[in-house]
């Protein structure tokens, strides 16, 4: 075996001084470490060996073509987990495979269409609470939207003190706002000098009690209302038996948390986008004038609204949700001169690819139109917003179609100004997000 390794920064006993350049600024430290370093570098943090990769057809050969000998760590499997049980996003393998087939359908095209009513709903119901002039809190207005919608598609129900009474007695039932955004869940690895990962997301406490209980009540009752409960729950593993209730939780409950960083981050950059630069906030609002006008905007719209996918794609490059893709190597890689042996890690940051010259002509400017079939020439694997195959995002359709039916509605409504300093710096943590909250004047949605 070749143990010879790439170049990289030493870092000093247990990569000590890569451990405290990273935990100060992780996207900085990634930077660095690719300028100087190259395409293949190795460090160590902590107990962690670490690749870090740095161009498409790495990524493809050991992501794509050696899937099979890489796994997730434990930490990411831990905190996708949280308090219940395993999912899609924790399980690997011929479970995972299996998983997968059967999960699917749950994300053709046909069914994730069928909420784009619910997604317009709420967006709007949200947006008759703001008044113009009013000063908006962007980052709570948007956690709170995706948590209902998320309510809504998983389960059929509503988030407590939101909707009407009229609607929410057609609801399953009615989950506290605090069981929606959860309570802080925490996942560390290593202690004292090797602890380098603390993985702190929005997760909810161990009781979940209406939101159990409405689950329960669906296992009982066998009732299809058409949401994703209902779906697990009439599903049929490949041999013909149904979902474990346990698995069904499991399942579900990851799902319920899934959105609650990486589309209101992805709609906060956005927003910030169109706020700093008028002359693509015009070409947005002009082709939503165009295509939609004051009516409500619908599914069959978003084929129409060219730009306005551009402009989802755009913001999930310059801003990618990922600081990286992390795996561990489960069985011996064999990758130009070097050998990565089980144990280590591979990282990939999208961060980097999407802001990389050789992947993107002038990467640091915020171009929509870059994505335009004359101009869309990037490699296949520079572009991850929603990860690799084979584990790329099941729900990427889903995540493109809320963030964009969410972005139209609010921009036909409003116009969104910046309040404070103009200059938010990406800052890494579980999404890439910016380093204040948003708060954003209410003002007229002028017509183009």
């Amino acid at each position: 075996m070749n143990l010879s390794y790439p170049p990289g920064p030493n870092g000093g006993l247990f990569g000590m001084g890569n451990t405290i350049h990273f935990q100060a600024d992780a996207l900085g430290f990634l930077e660095t470490v690719a300028q100087r370093y190259g395409d293949i570098s190795f460090f160590q943090m902590g107990s962690n060996s670490i690749y870090l990769l740095n161009h498409p057809d790495l990524v493809q050969e050991v992501f794509v073509k050696n899937a099979q000998n890489l796994q997730k760590p434990e930490l990411l499997k831990q905190s996708n987990r949280g308090y219940w049980g395993d999912g899609l996003t924790s399980l690997e393998g011929e479970i995972w495979k299996t998983r997968r087939r059967l999960m699917q359908p749950a994300f053709h095209h046909q069914r994730i269409a069928a909420y784009a009513q619910t997604i317009v709903d709420c967006t709007r119901e949200m947006l008759a609470g703001w008044q113009l002039g009013e000063r908006v809190n962007l980052d709570r207005e948007l956690l709170i939207l995706t948590a209902r919608i998320a309510a809504r598609v998983l389960f059929d129900a509503e988030l407590q003190g939101y909707g009407s009474a009229t609607e929410n007695q057609k609801r399953a039932g009615l989950i506290p706002l605090e069981e929606a955004l959860g309570e802080a869940f925490t996942v560390s690895q290593g202690q004292g000098i090797t602890n380098i990962f603390s993985l702190t997301r929005l997760r909810a406490n161990p009781k979940m009690e209406a939101t159990l209980h409405l689950i329960q009540e669906c296992l009982t009752s066998g009732e299809d209302r058409g949401d994703m409960l209902s779906f697990l729950i009439s599903a049929k593993e490949e041999f013909g038996m149904p979902l474990e209730p346990g698995e069904i939780i499991g399942e579900i409950l990851q799902m319920f948390f899934a959105g609650h960083h990486t589309i209101p981050t992805c709609l906060l950059w956005l927003f910030y986008s169109l706020s700093q630069n008028a002359e693509i906030e015009t070409l947005f609002r002009g082709e939503l004038d165009q295509v939609v006008g004051e009516k409500r905007i619908a599914v069959e719209n978003l084929k129409t609204l060219v730009y306005g996918q551009k402009l989802v794609k755009e913001t999930l490059r310059f801003y990618a949700p990922n600081l990286a893709l992390v795996r561990e190597v489960v069985a011996e890689i064999t990758l130009a001169d070097y050998t990565l042996p089980p144990g280590t890690q591979v990282w990939v940051s999208p961060y980097l690819l999407h802001r990389d010259p050789r992947n993107f002509s002038n990467p640091k400017r915020f171009w929509p139109d870059r994505f335009a079939k004359e101009n869309a020439h990037h490699p296949k694997y520079a572009y991850l917003p929603f990860g690799v195959e084979p584990r790329l995002c099941i729900g990427n359709e889903f995540s493109l179609m809320q963030i964009q039916l969410i972005s139209s509605t609010i921009a036909q409504c409003y116009r969104l100004t910046l309040q404070g300093e103009a200059n938010l710096v990406p800052k890494a943590a579980l999404t890439i997000r910016p380093d204040r909250e948003l708060l954003m004047t209410v003002g007229i949605a002028d017509r183009p």
